[in-house]
This record gives C-alpha cells, sequence and structure tokens, in this order.
C-alpha cells in the first residue's frame, strides 16, 4: 500500500493507478466484536480503547463500487459505534449481511470505521460508469442506492434506513424557538420542544436515565400523532438528543396506551434537532 500511496501523492498520471498492484490488505481504524459489552456500566466510556489501527484484508470489489486510496474521518459516528451503545453496529452489519451476496462482506468479526473521505480512485468496477482510476474524489456518508430511485431525492428514504415515504408523520424534537421554525418550514407536521417536557438538560444520563427520558419522548410524541409505527433518524445533535430519540422510537411503537386513531398505514419519523 506504501508503493501506492507514494505514487498517487507524486501525482501519478491518468489511469497509471491502474497498472499498479493492489495490496492483499490495508490500514483501517476498527473495532473488534470481542469488546461488545467491555464497558459495562462504566460512566467512563474512554472509546480509545476498543478502536485499534492496524491491517486488514482487501475486500472483493463489487460491480458498482470503486477503490481508492488516502483517508477516512473519524467523527461522531465512530466515538458512537465504539461505545457499542445503544445497539452494537455489529448487530446492524449481521443483518445487512444477509441481504445479498456483496452484502456478506460487512458481516465480520470487525468493523471498519469512518465516515466521510477523500482519496484517489485505483479501481472500478465493471458497473461503474462516471469514475475510473486515477479520479481525485470525495466520499460522503448519505447513501445513494442506484437500485432504489428514492435515495436519489434523499437518501433518507432508502430501504436500507428504515424511513418510508408513505404517509409518513414527520416528527421534529428540538431545543429552541429557532430550530421549531425551521423544521416546520421544511415540512414536520409536528414540533415537540424537549425544553416542554422537562428534556432540556443535555447531560450523558445513565443507561436508565436515556431509556426513561426516551420513553417521556415516546410518550409526548404518542399524544401528537396517535398510535402508529415510529421509525427514527438523527441530525448531529449530540448523543443524549441521538439515544433519547433512539429510545422514544420504540416508546412510541404500537402502545395499548395511545389514543384509538387509525393511523396504522402511517409511520412516524422522528428528527432530533
Amino acid at each position: 500500500m506504501e508503493s501506492l500511496t507514494e505514487a498517487l501523492l507524486e501525482g501519478a498520471p491518468g489511469e497509471h493507478p491502474r497498472t499498479l498492484d493492489l495490496p492483499g490488505d490495508y490500514l483501517a481504524a476498527r473495532l473488534g466484536a470481542e469488546e461488545v459489552g467491555m464497558f459495562g456500566g462504566a460512566e467512563d466510556k474512554d472509546v480509545r480503547k476498543p478502536l485499534h489501527v492496524g491491517a486488514v484484508p482487501m475486500p472483493e470489489l463489487a460491480p458498482d463500487e470503486v477503490v481508492f486510496v488516502m483517508a477516512s474521518s473519524v467523527d461522531h459516528n465512530t466515538v458512537w459505534s465504539a461505545t457499542f451503545e445503544p445497539v452494537p453496529t455489529f448487530a446492524f452489519l449481521e443483518r445487512f449481511g444477509r441481504t445479498d451476496g456483496f452484502a456478506a462482506r460487512h458481516d465480520l468479526p470487525y468493523h471498519v470505521v469512518g465516515s466521510d473521505a477523500s482519496g484517489v480512485v485505483v479501481r472500478a468496477g465493471a458497473g461503474v460508469r462516471r469514475w475510473r482510476p486515477g479520479d481525485r474524489v470525495v466520499v460522503s456518508c448519505v447513501q445513494i442506492d442506484g437500485q432504489e430511485p428514492a435515495t436519489h431525492d434523499d437518501a433518507m428514504l432508502g430501504a436500507g434506513q428504515r424511513i418510508r415515504d408513505a404517509g409518513g408523520i414527520p416528527v421534529g424534537v428540538v431545543g429552541s424557538e429557532p430550530m421549531d421554525e425551521l423544521l416546520r418550514g421544511l415540512g414536520c407536521d409536528v414540533v415537540i420542544n424537549r425544553d416542554e417536557i422537562g428534556l432540556g438538560d443535555d447531560r450523558v444520563g445513565t443507561p436508565e436515565q436515556t431509556v426513561k427520558s426516551g420513553k417521556r419522548l415516546g410518550r409526548a410524541i404518542r399524544a401528537r400523532v396517535g398510535r402508529t409505527r415510529t421509525s427514527c433518524s438523527t441530525s448531529s445533535a449530540g448523543r443524549p438528543a441521538a439515544s433519547r430519540c433512539s429510545w422514544s422510537a420504540r416508546a412510541a411503537s404500537w402502545s395499548p396506551a395511545a389514543p384509538a386513531r387509525d393511523t396504522s398505514t402511517n409511520s412516524a419519523t422522528v428528527v432530533c434537532g
């Protein structure tokens, strides 16, 4: 990998990268499945402990993928993944691995972390039309699936995101009046201010406190939208808000205590801001 990187940094011309051999492994920051639960009930979760930097096998290239070399970012997604809470990422990767042949590459005893990235393309799958070796690219963490047209307009509408545009009820959860106005302008049918239901404190609490406050938020959502299936997406609002949204989605789902409003074909999407 070092010789390939050096060639790219020196400005290897055109499709020259295609002539360079790909290594059998590459350097990555990763989490290990054997470390899930390592923090137990500890208050201080030092995410540096489960994060390891080392060589991992180069995966097989799918027809619609490219291989590029340079760097990937570490952000809040990485931090949350490294705490293994509220749900370990390995659970999602295992389910995703069952969806098709190439997806099985993600069901591994390790998880390579990182979101946005940049680099130079060195290989392109047979189905790739717009990029070729030598192209300098940046990569977003947003999912756009070529076989799911809905994701072309909004990546959050993909089946993998568990959000459907089928009579859904957008629910905004905010902490300020300006954010309230912003989400209503974007089309949220219901906006809940955390301060108004006693959840304005953004300090990170215990898992039990997170569950309790999430259930309170779930009850507030049910009171406004009725009995409904609730899915959850979050913005970069910080870990406390995201955790509460995750639990509110569970708490708001199909509760017998919910009002008898016929919304059985709808879903509510909770957006925390």
